[in-house]
């Protein structure tokens, strides 16, 4: 594990970048929407404060509703969102890794799969399977670069499967910034992982 850490360290921003989505924000944002509804635009015509407090409470009870049934409708229709914030990226992909060995043994090979992507306004989960292994995303963090550039990072356990060997059954690894296309329907980057391998990973959407 002491490489695995040794790779986090050197290929993590070291700097966090902005991370979208954030709960906090959004509700800061929406105190702030409910604030400028009450000041102008109940207040003016309302006496009765419990009157007030009860169209404030509807108000806010129907932005929840809304957005629990209609975000994903509205980030995948409206480019703005995915644009200004950024892309929902459910959906089925299929992928591409090209690996080879770090150490002295000049293995390389090529893998193909398919992953699942699951990506709410709060969460973002992801596996990955080949035929002979399953991988579970640990963590997964989408982010901006300051010029706007649209990256996926993720730290991933993968498990081989059906196999009589009884070693190097499973290994760790990350993918430090994976470069998401302007029409976010492919993504690229490099991978390294605690067995001593590296490589590059390509995913292509083929399914919203």
């Amino acid at each position: 594990m002491k490489y695995y850490a040794k790779i986090l360290a050197c290929n993590y921003p070291k700097k966090p970048m902005l991370k979208l989505f954030n709960l906090w924000d959004v509700l800061r944002i929406t105190a702030v929407i409910v604030a400028a509804l009450v000041v102008f635009i109940i207040m003016p015509f309302e006496d009765d404060n419990m009157n007030i407090v009860r169209y404030t409470s509807y108000f806010f009870l129907l932005l929840l509703t809304l957005s629990g049934i209609c975000w994903k409708f509205f980030w995948n229709k409206v480019p703005f969102i995915s644009n200004w914030l950024f892309p929902n990226l459910s959906g089925d992909w299929e992928f591409t890794i090209t690996w080879q060995s770090i150490c002295n043994d000049p293995e390389s090979g090529t893998v193909k799969g398919s992953a699942k992507i699951r990506h709410t306004l709060f969460d973002l989960k992801i596996s990955v399977n080949t035929d002979g292994s399953k991988s579970e995303v640990i963590d997964a963090t989408p982010y901006k670069s300051p010029t706007k550039e649209k990256y996926l990072r993720y730290m991933y356990k993968n498990e081989r499967q059906n196999t009589k060997s009884q070693t190097n059954t499973s290994h760790n690894g990350v993918v430090p910034q994976l470069k998401i296309s302007d029409d976010f329907n492919t993504m690229k980057g490099d991978y390294f992982t605690d067995r001593g391998t590296k490589g590059q990973v390509s995913f292509r959407k083929i399914v919203n």
